[in-house]
Protein backbone atom coordinates (compact mmCIF):
# COMPACT_ATOMS: atom_id res chain seq x y z
CA UNK A 1 0.00 0.00 0.00
CA UNK A 2 1.55 3.07 -0.98
CA UNK A 3 0.69 6.25 1.04
CA UNK A 4 0.11 9.45 -0.93
CA UNK A 5 1.13 12.92 0.16
CA UNK A 6 -1.74 15.60 -0.85
CA UNK A 7 -0.37 19.32 -0.79
CA UNK A 8 -2.29 22.29 -1.38
CA UNK A 9 -1.60 23.62 -4.74
CA UNK A 10 -3.20 27.02 -6.02
CA UNK A 11 -4.12 27.47 -9.88
CA UNK A 12 -0.55 29.30 -10.06
CA UNK A 13 1.64 26.48 -8.90
CA UNK A 14 2.46 27.68 -5.49
CA UNK A 15 2.02 25.95 -2.50
CA UNK A 16 -1.20 26.80 -0.33
CA UNK A 17 -0.47 30.75 0.80
CA UNK A 18 -4.16 31.91 -0.80
CA UNK A 19 -6.45 29.33 0.63
CA UNK A 20 -4.56 29.50 3.94
CA UNK A 21 -4.56 33.56 4.03
CA UNK A 22 -8.21 33.07 3.42
CA UNK A 23 -8.55 30.25 6.40
CA UNK A 24 -6.78 32.06 8.98
CA UNK A 25 -8.83 35.45 8.27
CA UNK A 26 -12.20 33.31 8.83
CA UNK A 27 -10.71 31.86 11.91
CA UNK A 28 -9.51 35.27 13.21
CA UNK A 29 -12.97 36.78 12.30
CA UNK A 30 -14.97 33.96 13.87
CA UNK A 31 -12.63 34.11 17.29
CA UNK A 32 -13.38 38.10 17.22
CA UNK A 33 -16.66 37.31 16.78
CA UNK A 34 -16.81 35.16 19.44
CA UNK A 35 -15.28 37.55 21.86
CA UNK A 36 -17.44 40.36 21.02
CA UNK A 37 -20.71 37.90 23.12
CA UNK A 38 -23.54 36.38 21.64
CA UNK A 39 -24.88 39.45 19.88
CA UNK A 40 -21.50 40.19 17.71
CA UNK A 41 -21.22 43.67 18.80
CA UNK A 42 -18.24 44.25 20.79
CA UNK A 43 -18.86 47.58 21.92
CA UNK A 44 -22.89 46.43 23.21
CA UNK A 45 -22.20 46.33 27.02
CA UNK A 46 -20.48 49.75 26.78
CA UNK A 47 -23.41 50.66 24.36
CA UNK A 48 -26.28 49.23 26.91
CA UNK A 49 -24.37 50.46 30.20
CA UNK A 50 -24.02 54.20 28.56
CA UNK A 51 -28.07 53.96 27.72
CA UNK A 52 -29.13 52.67 31.44
CA UNK A 53 -27.05 55.78 32.61
CA UNK A 54 -28.69 57.58 30.38
CA UNK A 55 -32.48 56.51 31.44
CA UNK A 56 -31.11 57.14 35.05
CA UNK A 57 -29.84 60.36 34.83
CA UNK A 58 -33.42 61.50 33.26
CA UNK A 59 -34.63 59.89 36.34
CA UNK A 60 -32.68 62.09 38.25
CA UNK A 61 -33.78 65.26 36.12
CA UNK A 62 -37.03 64.70 35.53
CA UNK A 63 -38.41 63.38 38.73
CA UNK A 64 -36.33 62.91 41.33
CA UNK A 65 -34.73 66.49 42.15
CA UNK A 66 -37.98 68.05 41.53
CA UNK A 67 -39.50 65.76 44.15
CA UNK A 68 -36.36 66.61 46.66
CA UNK A 69 -37.27 70.19 45.93
CA UNK A 70 -40.86 70.47 46.92
CA UNK A 71 -40.49 67.98 50.18
CA UNK A 72 -37.79 70.57 51.07
CA UNK A 73 -40.12 73.27 50.75
CA UNK A 74 -43.22 71.64 52.60
CA UNK A 75 -40.55 70.66 55.34
CA UNK A 76 -39.50 73.89 55.56
CA UNK A 77 -43.14 75.11 55.92
CA UNK A 78 -44.09 72.85 58.25
CA UNK A 79 -41.05 73.71 60.65
CA UNK A 80 -41.91 77.01 59.60
CA UNK A 81 -45.56 76.80 61.08
CA UNK A 82 -44.43 74.90 64.14
CA UNK A 83 -42.07 77.38 65.40
CA UNK A 84 -44.40 80.63 64.52
CA UNK A 85 -47.07 79.26 66.27
CA UNK A 86 -44.78 78.53 69.15
CA UNK A 87 -43.42 81.94 69.06
CA UNK A 88 -46.90 83.12 68.91
CA UNK A 89 -48.17 81.38 72.12
CA UNK A 90 -45.28 82.54 73.71
CA UNK A 91 -45.36 85.99 73.06
CA UNK A 92 -49.29 85.95 73.92
CA UNK A 93 -48.76 84.42 77.04
CA UNK A 94 -46.09 87.17 78.36
CA UNK A 95 -48.40 89.45 77.12
CA UNK A 96 -51.12 88.75 79.10
CA UNK A 97 -48.51 88.09 82.28
CA UNK A 98 -47.20 90.85 81.86
CA UNK A 99 -50.52 93.02 81.66
CA UNK A 100 -51.55 90.65 84.83
CA UNK A 101 -48.57 92.04 86.72
CA UNK A 102 -48.81 95.79 85.63
CA UNK A 103 -52.43 95.93 86.59
CA UNK A 104 -52.48 93.35 89.83
CA UNK A 105 -55.34 94.98 91.86
CA UNK A 106 -57.92 94.85 88.58
CA UNK A 107 -56.49 91.38 87.45
CA UNK A 108 -60.05 90.57 85.84
CA UNK A 109 -59.71 93.44 83.08
CA UNK A 110 -56.64 91.82 81.74
CA UNK A 111 -59.34 88.65 81.38
CA UNK A 112 -61.83 90.32 79.85
CA UNK A 113 -59.96 92.15 77.42
CA UNK A 114 -58.33 88.75 76.23
CA UNK A 115 -62.10 87.34 76.31
CA UNK A 116 -63.37 89.89 74.07
CA UNK A 117 -60.43 89.40 71.66
CA UNK A 118 -60.59 85.65 71.40
CA UNK A 119 -64.39 86.11 70.89
CA UNK A 120 -64.03 88.69 68.12
CA UNK A 121 -61.25 86.27 66.32
CA UNK A 122 -63.77 83.45 66.41
CA UNK A 123 -66.91 85.21 65.20
CA UNK A 124 -65.22 86.52 62.48
CA UNK A 125 -63.88 82.78 61.62
CA UNK A 126 -66.90 81.25 61.95
CA UNK A 127 -68.55 84.31 59.37
CA UNK A 128 -65.80 83.71 56.98
CA UNK A 129 -66.99 79.73 57.08
CA UNK A 130 -70.56 80.28 56.86
CA UNK A 131 -69.76 83.24 53.77
CA UNK A 132 -67.79 80.54 52.16
CA UNK A 133 -70.75 78.16 52.19
CA UNK A 134 -70.77 74.26 53.23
Amino acid sequence: MATSRRTLSTDSGTTGTGSDRARLSSIAERDRLAAAGPLGDPDLPRKVVDRIDGIADLFRTKVAQPLERSVRALVLALLSAIVGTAAVVVLLVGAFRLASALLAPNEWIVHAVLGVLFVTLGVGVFWRKAASGP
